[in-house]
């Protein structure tokens, strides 16, 4: 299946690995952070439930669209103007932590450790939010296209938490890894 690894490369990001202990890597803020974010918004929202709007998984869902909307074409001008912009401390390892990614050598047939420039990190990163926005806006629209009230199990409280914790989850995941795409952008490649 080449089309997919084509259609999905933009979460090649997710592959990328640094040299540092896990408190101070890009994983706490791709999965950590969101993931305790969300908890503590299902808890607000369980234990404040009447200060929520009825049908929340629905108007969350439409706000969150008309951000991902706003967002996705920055992060692609951002793609564009990282891939194209030239400068020689664009194409130098990051500071800090160093970032790497597994390749296939065909001479040694094997893989190794290649380390990524600020170019190829910055521009891996902002494909990833790209990727993520645009499928998250092709599920948004297929998920509006659908009569959940005819459907008997979506109306279970288990399956409707569920719905929740996914857009929740989506939206802190979204949110904070913009900002660390924002930060990149000022404190790394200025």
């Amino acid at each position: 299946m080449w089309w997919a690894r084509y259609l999905f490369s933009g979460f090649a990001f997710l592959s990328v690995s640094e040299d540092a202990p896990f408190h101070h890597s890009k994983r706490v803020l791709e999965f950590a952070l969101p993931i305790v974010l969300t908890i503590l918004t299902l808890w607000a929202y369980i234990c404040l439930r009447s200060y929520f709007v009825v049908g929340i998984p629905g108007t969350l869902d439409g706000k969150l669209f008309q951000l991902v909307v706003f967002m996705v074409p920055f992060h692609l001008a951002a793609l564009a103007a990282l891939a194209t912009f030239q400068s020689p401390a664009l194409d130098k390892p990051p500071a800090g932590a160093a970032a790497s990614i597994r390749r296939w050598s065909n001479e040694d047939n094997g893989w190794f450790r290649h380390l990524l420039t600020m170019r190829e990190y910055a521009c891996r990163l902002f494909g990833y939010l790209c990727a993520l926005g645009i499928i998250y806006l092709v599920v948004s629209i297929s998920a509006s296209l659908i009569n959940f009230s005819a459907i008997p199990w979506t109306s279970n409280d288990l399956v409707h938490m569920a719905m929740v914790a996914a857009i929740v989850g989506f939206f802190w995941h979204y949110i904070v890894m913009s900002l660390y795409a924002i930060y990149f952008l000022i404190a790394k490649t200025v």
